[in-house]
């Protein structure tokens, strides 16, 4: 299956998608999902991306959308609104006492690598045009990496960690996905500011 293969079987899916032919739309967003009054959304930018990376990126959001589908979403929103907590913690709106923050952490964490999973999923099952599981999962693990980076940092972690220090891709354990950063990682965050 080809990129508009795929745009086309997540839109028969019930999702729409509204491609940007910009290299970020939101702040420095490349991708989100959305439940918008109008129904459920992906945004995607492309520009300057290669076909490959931008795939990957859809496969994620439809990650999302799958989560929005089976109810995930609902759930783990309704224990922890991760996202809005990181958008007023990190503006500095709200503070949190330390179990609130690993509260909202995990629940950032969880949300995205259950949607990176997905979408991995997705695209062994749906045999993706030169889907690479191993590149997947090294930009899966990159983004874990750069969400911790985030919330340990207070800082925006859409300046993803560099893949170049994962060596060994992998499916996380909970245990590994709710860890700190490890000395590796953090070497290699040196470049974000």
């Amino acid at each position: 299956m080809n990129f508009d293969e795929l745009v086309k079987h997540i839109k028969n899916d019930g999702c729409r998608i509204h491609i940007y032919r910009s290299r970020m739309f939101i702040g420095d967003a490349v991708g989100t999902f959305q439940d918008a009054e109008c129904g459920p959304i992906i945004f995607l930018a492309t520009k300057g991306w290669s076909k490959a990376k931008f795939t990957r990126f859809l496969l994620h959001e439809y990650g999302h959308y799958l989560q929005w589908k089976d109810k995930f979403w609902h759930n783990i929103w309704s224990v922890c609104e991760a996202e809005d907590i990181w958008q007023r913690w990190i503006t500095y709106k709200i503070e949190l006492t330390p179990i609130e923050h690993q509260a909202a952490r995990n629940s950032q964490l969880w949300s995205e690598w259950d949607a990176e999973m997905r979408g991995y999923n997705q695209g062994k099952a749906l045999n993706i045009y030169r889907f690479n599981s191993k590149v997947y999962l090294k930009s899966a693990l990159s983004y874990m990496a750069s969400i911790k980076w985030g919330w340990e940092n207070r800082k925006s972690w859409n300046i993803s960690i560099p893949i170049k220090h994962i060596k060994n891709p992998r499916i996380l354990t909970i245990d590994e996905l709710y860890a700190p950063l490890t000395t590796k990682e953090l070497a290699a965050t040196k470049f974000i500011k």
